[in-house]
């Protein structure tokens, strides 16, 4: 790839890295389950503050009883902290629930009693869901879906400050009990909208080492525990877009979901960086780190949630899925997990050469910024006369807004390199640490959708004019996410030069996504048996309605909803019409059952000898290799398919195209191209 190629697709880059936006949500939290128990007290306390002297019958006594009642509610708070849940549900449902009565005229009761009610189930439930850690007490909520849900328990302390920049360490033990029921500030990032448009502005903290937990409400122990790690470009995403209390229920799981450092924040190698360090810190690979040590943090305490320590799949889709097979080839994650599942894997590790090029550009970029340099070429010559004790000084004393933006585009993407194979925390390229055979032999899954790169055409091309007079983000139009609406032949005319080039695009692109795949999967097939391999194709045409099954049919993220249920969040299931609820409903069941067995025992067939064998992969030549998941309007359609794509062999084929179709097709393959 020329030089001009690399810029264009590095510039790119930003967009890709959204993809977490696609996959989204798993489920919406349920609003109208009780909150935690500090939640409903602070709302009791604030109806209480709101009360006028006319709320009481007796006006003149107003001012002492409404201070009596506000002392009760603190009495109450004291109560729940030192775990005196039954006392607290006496004073609040008797003592505070009498007084409201005997003091509060009628026409005001009814909210106060409301709250109340609210209070007592959330004591009631705390006192279920408390939970002894290495650290401290932790106590839930319903999470709905028939499961309990634990939100924003830290496995290590905040990383600022001094710890920026560092390997995690374990947080500051707590003493009474941690309310963790809601979910924490997301690791600093991009804003985007549903489409992954960059908003060019910055949410989240870098206090965000955080986890939660889901499982059935029931006494059951020993569950297999399932360790997701969300996607998002490794720039992007957060715990909070995964309420995954359904899946846990129906799989009879526990579910951790975690967060890790995004961006530079995870990701900056300099040598200038603890230069007294560990190896560890040395490496630049902080969120690899994080994640290490959330699954060190499980090893120790999810026994106490009714989980299994020796039963732990790690699973994780798009940049998550990548950093799956990061932690296989991690000699640092050795013997922490027991099986893995990667979905749709996109990411490289990037030469070490490289990770400090970019580091130092974003040196120049804050140099400018600050003002103590007037452009890029100054700062450059400055940067080199830095010593390494001022340029680390100089990187802590920056914020992070301004680190962030160091690494940010003119659309206000982040475009900082993430995993670096520096040769202890991620030893090599993927590739290469695969070949060696030196990674944690665990059974896997692997797979990848039939169109990941059509939703991501609109995105990498949407300025782009077509020949109809509009652009390609209209496509966006065509689908009913943007109005005015207009219709495909519109925008794409049939038999249009348009058409063949968006079809010749994305197929090859998309095609690319699973060559680069199924070549993981081959060499992890050269050293251990238990290998599988997935095909989604859902969406297309016989699944989904039009126009959603031309332009984005079997789209990146879309498996989603399949393996963890349905919601309302995800641009995949604006194609969910009552006309296919049988046959994705059917695929869901299948697919979810799959995934359940191989958690529970590294055999997606295990118990499920009502549904297609899903084979191992094979490197035989027309051999089974992946399994392939879709459905018509009805029934769901699954069956073994023995297709295995190169990249060679599609990289010449592009290389054939006419321009602009050949640059077009290798900027939307350039996440697996670089390195």
């Amino acid at each position: 790839m020329d030089k001009i190629m690399r810029k264009l697709v590095l510039g790119l880059c930003i967009i890709f890295s959204c993809s977490m936006f696609f996959s989204g949500i798993a489920f919406q939290y349920d609003a109208t389950i009780a909150p935690g128990p500090t939640q409903a007290l602070n709302e009791l306390e604030s109806e209480v503050k709101a009360l006028t002297t006319s709320a009481f019958k007796n006006p003149k006594s107003s001012a002492n009883q409404k201070q009596t009642i506000l002392k009760q509610i603190k009495d109450v708070y004291s109560l729940i902290q030192k775990g005196n849940f039954k006392s607290a549900v006496n004073k609040l449902d008797k003592d505070i629930k009498s007084k409201i009565n005997t003091w509060i005229v009628s026409s005001n009761q009814s909210v106060l009693i409301k709250s109340i009610n609210t209070g007592v189930i959330s004591i009631e439930n705390a006192s279920k869901t408390t939970v002894n850690t290495s650290f401290g007490k932790v106590s839930g909520v319903d999470g709905g879906h028939g499961s309990w849900k634990w939100a924003g328990i830290p496995y290590a302390k905040p990383p600022v400050g001094e710890l920026r920049w560092k390997a995690p360490v374990d947080p500051e033990p707590w003493t009474g009990i941690r309310f963790s029921t809601t979910d924490f500030s997301r690791c600093t990032q991009p804003v985007t909208n549903l489409q992954w448009v960059p908003q060019n502005k910055l949410q989240g903290s870098e206090d965000c080492l955080y986890l939660n937990i889901f499982r059935p409400k029931t006494a059951s122990k020993n569950l297999p525990v399932f360790f997701w790690i969300h996607g998002g470009g490794n720039v992007m995403g957060g715990a909070d877009e995964y309420d995954l209390s359904y899946f846990a229920n129906k799989a009879n799981m526990v579910v951790v979901v975690i967060q890790y450092r995004l961006g530079p924040f995870g990701w900056f190698y300099n040598p200038a960086l603890n230069p007294n360090g560990t190896s560890e810190e040395k490496s630049g690979n902080y969120a690899n780190l994080d994640m290490i040590k959330a699954l060190k943090w499980v090893q120790k305490n999810i026994v106490n949630f009714g989980g299994n320590p020796n039963n732990v799949t790690i699973a994780g889709e798009s940049a998550g899925g990548f950093q799956v097979l990061n932690l296989m080839i991690s000699p640092l994650a050795k013997g922490l997990f027991h099986k893995a599942i990667s979905q749709s894997a996109a990411g490289s590790n990037a030469p070490i050469q490289a990770a400090a090029s970019v580091s130092a550009s974003a040196i120049e970029r804050l140099l400018v910024m600050d003002g103590t340099c007037e452009d890029l070429t100054e700062a450059a010559s400055y940067s080199k006369t830095m010593t390494n004790a001022q340029i680390e000084n100089y990187l802590m004393s920056k914020s992070a807004e301004d680190i962030a933006k160091s690494v940010m585009n003119e659309a206000g993407g982040i475009t900082s390199i993430s995993s670096i194979a520096d040769g202890y925390v991620l030893p090599d390229t993927m590739s290469e640490a695969l070949k060696s055979g030196n990674y944690n032999k665990i059974p896997v899954i692997i797979g990848c959708n039939g169109n990941e790169m059509k939703p991501f055409f609109p995105l990498y091309f949407g300025t782009i004019p077509t020949s109809t007079g509009y652009s390609w983000a209209n496509i966006y139009n065509v689908l009913g996410l943007e109005q005015p609406s207009i219709t495909l032949n519109e925008l794409l005319p049939e038999n249009s030069p348009d058409r063949q080039l968006f079809d010749t695009v994305t197929n090859y692109s998309s095609d690319y996504w699973k060559a680069a795949l199924n070549g993981y999967t081959r060499i992890i097939k050269e050293h251990q048996d238990d290998v599988y391999s997935y095909w989604f194709k859902w969406g297309g045409e016989g699944s989904a309605p039009s126009p959603f099954d031309y332009l984005f049919g079997s789209g990146h993220s879309f498996e989603m909803d399949f393996f963890f249920g349905f919601n309302d969040k995800s641009l995949g299931n604006i194609a969910f019409v009552d006309e296919n609820k049988h046959g994705r409903e059917a695929l869901h069941n299948a697919m979810a059952a799959y995934l359940k067995a191989f958690a529970e025992s590294g055999n997606p067939n295990l118990n499920n000898s009502n549904l297609p064998t899903w084979e191992k992969w094979s490197n035989a030549a027309d051999a089974p290799k992946s399994i392939v998941f879709d459905a018509d309007y009805n029934n769901s359609k699954i069956n073994m398919s023995n297709i295995e794509y190169s990249r060679a062999e599609i990289e010449e084929a592009v290389n054939n195209l006419p321009s602009p179709v050949k640059e077009m097709t290798y900027a939307l393959m350039w996440y697996y191209y670089i390195w």
